[in-house]
């Protein structure tokens, strides 16, 4: 369930005062300084390295440490010379096959303005992020990606992200726990709701959207979701 007098308190906000404190839609990341600067605000911890890049696109990469993953950003002089090379990459069903792209592992991989973004790995938050900076990815999804969180952490993100219109790589998750609720509204009734007095397993999730911070209560799979105001 997610709608009800709970949901219309945080989309009051967001359409007022509150809305100030909502980051905006991230634009188009054109170039390095715009993904530096989009992850610095998706709350990411960036440290350039100097770990040595398994493969060049005709330019040599700049590789960062975001988080705990190793990513590529190679930069062009122009969208045309980037496109040039991605659109030469062929797509396959684990990664792309390249004569002159050759990983050791998975590898997923972005194309955005003058940028290839290429991350080998299989962390599902690191994806998750990318794709919400980057866009859906060249190549295709993995059955073997890391769940970063729980199906109900990742539905509350979405939903918060789609009710208040921001990239879903905006949305940080703070933390959640395992809680059992004491009814079917999740402990957040509506005014004159009636809710089944049953216990209901589920899930405690806070989020930070850059200042401001949401507490959602969730089922175990995050199909009925609740938002306390604050």
């Amino acid at each position: 369930m997610r709608s009800g007098s709970t949901f219309v308190l945080v989309l009051m906000c967001a359409l007022s005062a509150c809305a100030r404190d909502v980051v905006p839609q991230s634009a188009k990341i054109e170039d390095k300084r715009d993904l530096i600067q989009s992850l610095g605000d998706a709350g990411a911890e960036l440290v350039e390295t100097a770990a040595e890049a398994p493969a060049n696109l005709e330019v040599t990469p700049e590789v960062f440490r975001v988080n705990s993953a190793i990513i590529y950003v190679y930069e062009y002089e122009s969208v045309e010379a980037r496109t040039a090379i991605s659109d030469t990459l062929v797509i396959e069903e684990v990664g792309i096959e390249s004569p002159s792209l050759l990983w050791p592992e998975r590898l997923n991989i972005w194309a955005s303005g003058r940028l290839i973004v290429a991350y080998p790995g299989t962390d599902g938050g690191t994806i998750m992020l990318l794709d919400g900076l980057l866009g859906d990815p060249l190549t295709q999804p993995s059955p073997s990606v890391d769940e970063p969180f729980p199906p109900a952490v990742a539905s509350a993100v979405g939903f918060l992200a789609e009710l208040l219109d921001v990239n879903p790589g905006d949305v940080e998750v703070i933390g959640f726990t395992v809680e059992t609720w004491p009814d079917t509204c999740l402990g957040l009734p509506d005014d004159g709701e009636m809710c089944a007095q049953v216990e209901t397993p589920g899930w405690r999730i806070m989020i930070g959207i850059q200042n401001q911070e949401f507490e959602v209560h969730s089922d175990q799979v995050g199909q009925n979701l609740r938002v306390k105001s604050y």
